[in-house]
């Protein structure tokens, strides 16, 4: 188990690292030009490739981290969500797809548990500023 956790950790922050050169890049890039272009799908493929390891570290013995595990939902639905508002562009494009819709009400369903998860554990624990956290960020989302 830990040399799987070193290998789940390793690739998380390499992507991760990825990601944020690529997103350095986007910001500097002509938009819409060929760079832009490139380092946006590089930025989607190494953030949704680091966010996902990162939601089975967080939940492995020894390392469950609640708030960790939300931020890699977060992270999982922002990137999924900003590709497919970029479907919209296209003028002939007016209405969510069904997989928008699924996207969105997923993220919708996730944000009521994790809504329900803070506010228990803050009720629960009294003094717990990690929850407060919880329920405040997930009920943004």
């Amino acid at each position: 188990m830990p040399l799987l956790i070193k290998i789940l950790t390793i690739g998380h922050a390499f992507l991760g690292g990825l990601g944020l050169l690529a997103g350095i890049i986007n910001l500097f890039s002509q938009k819409g030009g060929s760079v832009h272009h490139k380092a946006g799908k590089v930025f989607t493929v190494s953030m949704i490739g680091s966010a996902l390891p990162a939601l089975f570290i967080t939940m492995m013995p020894g390392h469950k981290n609640l708030l960790l595990f939300l931020i890699s939902i977060i992270t999982i639905y922002l990137v999924l969500a900003g590709n497919r508002a970029l479907t919209f562009k296209n003028k002939s494009k007016t209405q969510a797809s069904i997989l928008d819709k699924i996207i969105s009400g997923t993220m919708l369903v996730g944000s009521v548990v994790m809504i329900t998860i803070g506010g228990y554990r803050l009720w629960r624990d009294h003094t717990t500023v990690c929850y407060s956290l919880f329920l405040v960020v997930s009920a943004y989302f």
